[in-house]
């Protein structure tokens, strides 16, 4: 039996969390107009995540560049 809170206090996954703090830098400006990002790798060191976990972050949506 389910009280409808299943999975209120599950952690966030870890690519959800890089994803959505690049959503906000991106949305800030901290990468400037058509600037690069930094590497996979300094996000997951950045993070203590793999590179896998920063790429499928970056795969997102909302990290997707707008025009």
């Amino acid at each position: 039996m389910t009280d409808g809170s299943a999975g209120a206090d599950k952690p966030t996954a870890m690519y959800r969390k890089v994803a959505a703090d690049l959503a906000r830098e991106i949305g800030e400006g901290r990468y400037g107009s058509g600037g690069r990002l930094p590497a996979q790798d300094e996000f997951a060191e950045r993070y203590g995540a793999s590179r896998g976990t920063v790429r499928q972050a970056m795969a997102l949506p909302s990290c997707a560049p707008r025009d």
